[in-house]
């Protein structure tokens, strides 16, 4: 492996460990490895063609995994707006806790706004676990997506 591809390797590990991460662009690093080793790889058509692949699948990925997500959220009840909240909590928690306010952020901000909206926190609770069960799903996909991703371009470089 070139230097040049032990770089995009490590973006594309880097992206596979930030699909965990709720709201954090993933694929999005995956895609960047990619197109990073077609720009500046001597890749040739076939690694263009992969490119294109990589980016189709990619975004299908991405898209799948947001309206999973809302629809899994908004089909047991939470608000469709929920999860917007729950974004906006995942930044204002990662500024105010540094390391795992992200991932404690969002949650909240979830409850917070159901409980505002039902008044009840019982409900509240229920939604927000449903709301991140919906997110939990989004996630996988995304993950999944991630390893297919990397795994049509390591047998590219490998095998082609």
């Amino acid at each position: 492996m070139s230097g040049l591809e032990i770089i995009v390797a490590l973006l594309m590990l880097l992206g596979l460990a930030g699909t965990i991460i709720p709201y954090f662009p993933g694929i999005l690093l995956v895609l960047g490895g990619a197109a990073l080793w077609a720009l500046l790889g001597d890749v040739g058509r076939t690694g263009w063609v992969t490119l294109g692949i990589l980016v189709a699948i990619g975004v299908t990925g991405m898209v799948l995994s947001t309206l999973l997500s809302v629809r899994m959220a908004a089909g047991r009840g939470a608000s469709r707006w929920i999860l917007g909240v729950g974004l906006l909590g995942v930044v204002v928690g990662f500024f105010v806790i540094p390391v795992v306010g992200a991932l404690i952020g969002g949650p909240i901000a979830i409850l917070l706004a159901e409980f505002y909206r039902v008044r009840d926190l019982d409900r509240a609770w229920t939604l927000t676990v449903r709301a991140l069960k919906g997110v939990g799903v989004g996630i996988l996909v995304e993950f999944v997506t991630a390893v297919a991703l990397i795994a049509i371009w390591v047998s590219v470089v490998l095998f082609v």
